[in-house]
């Protein structure tokens, strides 16, 4: 392996043709993270031009559970959408990426949240509780 982590950051691919070349993507890191956000208006302008769901787009919103590419054995979804600053998205901070590479936290006043309701592991990016 040549990477300790491969990092997706709202990925505009389809679905289907993630799966399908995932397997060649991770095999050069030991993980691989996608980091989606449910504000991310460029992603939802690309589903509509492209007809297929992004990878990088957050599926708790209208969307079947089931397709999330997290639910690929070796990969974490991250939903960053409470920390998407961005005006139409599309805007994760590079502190929550190197803080997620070189500890597994999302950092400062951020919390880490597993979703239950999917089968692989995706993780909520969440503002820290007072």
């Amino acid at each position: 392996m040549c990477f300790s982590e491969v990092v997706l950051t709202s990925p505009d691919i389809d679905r289907a043709t993630f799966k399908n070349y995932f397997y060649k993507v991770a095999a050069n890191g030991e993980k691989t993270r996608i980091f989606v956000s449910s504000k991310d208006i460029p992603l939802r302008l690309s589903k509509f031009v492209h007809g297929s769901p992004r990878t990088g787009a957050d599926l708790t919103v209208n969307e079947n559970k089931w397709d999330m590419p997290g639910n690929i054995e070796g990969t974490q979804s991250v939903n960053f959408t409470d920390v998407d600053l961005g005006v139409i998205g599309h805007s994760i901070q590079y502190k929550v990426i190197g803080s997620m590479h070189r500890d597994g936290k999302p950092g400062d006043g951020l919390s880490l949240e597993a979703d239950k309701t999917f089968k692989g592991d995706y993780l909520w990016v969440r503002k820290a509780k007072p």
